[in-house]
């Protein structure tokens, strides 16, 4: 389907999975943040350093979840975008 689509396709595609509950440094976990650590760092932890722009589930108010990952990533493409 995707050869009949794009033709300049390559022959062979190639792919990467990543189990996360088996990295050492993600022990399968998202980020988490101390009490009181959400609210005080919120407002910059989405903040873009000049062309420098932070998406993922770690950067809306609802951390952790595809949902927050989805936002973030609709808020940093829009940036990136409008300037």
């Amino acid at each position: 389907m995707i050869r009949k689509r794009w033709r300049d396709f390559p022959e062979e595609v190639f792919a990467k999975a990543q189990s996360w509950m088996r990295d050492h440094y993600a022990y399968g976990e998202a980020s988490v943040l101390l009490p009181g650590q959400h609210t005080e760092l919120f407002p910059d932890i989405p903040t873009s350093e000049g062309p420098l722009h932070f998406a993922g589930d770690h950067t809306p108010i609802k951390p952790a979840w595809i949902e927050g990952a989805l936002e973030s990533a609709v808020r940093t493409a829009l940036q990136v975008h409008t300037g």
